[in-house]
Order: C-alpha cells, then structure tokens, then sequence
C-alpha cells in the first residue's frame, strides 16, 4: 500500500536564542517587553509600529526585551 499526501513543513525555532538590547548602567532607553508566543521575528513585526510610536511621543530610544512565556515576562517586570 503506498499512502500519498500533502504535508506541510513545520519551522521549528529555536527560542532559547532571545537577543537582548545592550542595556547599560545608566541607559536611559524605554524597555518593552514582550512574550514571543508567535515567533521572535513575527512578535518584533507585530509590535514594530507601537514601539515606534512610542519613541516618537517620549523622544527617546525605546529598546525591546523578549522572553518566551507570559510568566517570564511577569517574573521579569516583577524582579526589575
């Protein structure tokens, strides 16, 4: 018996591999965080416009910290 059929790739990723901002002693830079349900690439895309407008309205650098679940996020702000 031969069984064809049309199966689709998965993308795995890796999310061990977050990129952190290079966060000085005394940056004064805005930090948003934010968990990567989706994907890194895919969150940075869709929180691209809102991180912007931010930078704009504060006049200053708005850097992005991602983490891979909504608890390390917690623990995250929690902790900071």
């Amino acid at each position: 018996m031969i069984a064809s059929g049309c199966v689709e790739k998965q993308e795995v990723l890796n999310l061990s591999i977050v990129q952190e901002p290079d966060i000085m002693e005394n940056d004064t830079s805005v930090k948003v965080a934010i968990a990567s349900v989706i994907s890194p690439k895919e969150s940075i895309r869709y929180y691209e416009g809102m991180i912007q407008y931010i930078s704009i309205k504060l006049g200053g650098p708005v850097k992005i910290v991602q983490r891979r679940t909504y608890k390390e996020i917690n623990d995250l702000v929690k902790n900071s």
